[in-house]
């Protein structure tokens, strides 16, 4: 049982890996605890087929690692970013900030980037803005937007079925933004107060606040 997945031998796991092709893709939670950075990422170069992959109670037991990160958790799938965007949904857009060291995603429009100023890189699996020396809009806060991770499902909207909703947390500390589907870091959707793009009512938790629903992404078990 993984944060309410419960995988069984010969179940039918629905996980896309032509990254090309396929319309959902995985979307994998890392650790880099020199760093204290948590970042989710859909790039094919960090995603492993998870049925190589032992599911524990909420994290994955035999963890992968690359590049001073653990891979603990599939977060669930999201829609190939490769693929024209399906309605009711939201970009995903990953940011990095090399001063906090903080990778961040997030489908907050004011943290987006309009598609038609997005192009996709098959080479590196990240996407790039076409116009990519333009300040403006390509570095905000000093983070830099690198990689359009995919599509999610809007979190103003009614959850759809078969999903789980994707929560942004916040750790002053740690200068680490951190986004889960875990339900340990979720709160009943029926309490959830807006106030603009972010929540008013989040709580705290193991020195993280929670700041935002980002939206719905598909459970990887069926």
């Amino acid at each position: 049982n993984y944060g309410g997945y419960l995988i069984r031998e010969g179940s039918n796991v629905r996980i896309g890996m032509n990254v090309r092709t396929d319309s959902e893709i995985p979307l994998y939670n890392w650790w880099n605890k020199d760093r204290s950075d948590n970042f989710v990422s859909s790039d094919y170069r960090w995603t492993v087929d998870p049925r190589a992959l032992i599911f524990g109670r909420h994290h994955i037991e035999n963890q992968y690692s690359k590049e001073g990160y653990s891979m603990y958790r599939l977060e669930g799938l999201i829609f190939n970013p490769a693929l024209p965007q399906p309605d009711g949904t939201v970009p995903l857009c990953s940011w990095w900030n090399p001063v906090r060291t903080d990778n961040f995603a997030s489908s907050d429009p004011r943290w987006t980037i309009r598609l038609d100023d997005w192009e996709q890189d098959p080479e590196n699996g990240h996407g790039r803005p076409v116009n990519h020396l333009s300040r403006a809009w390509s570095l905000k806060e000093g983070y830099s937007v690198y990689r359009l991770e995919g599509f999610i499902f809007d979190p103003r909207r009614p959850q759809p079925p078969n999903t789980r909703p994707l929560f942004s947390w916040w750790n002053l500390s740690r200068q680490d933004n951190f986004a889960t589907t875990d339900p340990r870091w979720a709160i009943d959707l029926r309490d959830i107060r807006w106030n603009g793009e972010h929540l008013s009512n989040g709580n705290s938790k193991e020195g993280y606040t929670l700041y935002r629903l980002e939206g719905y992404v598909n459970r990887f078990d069926s």
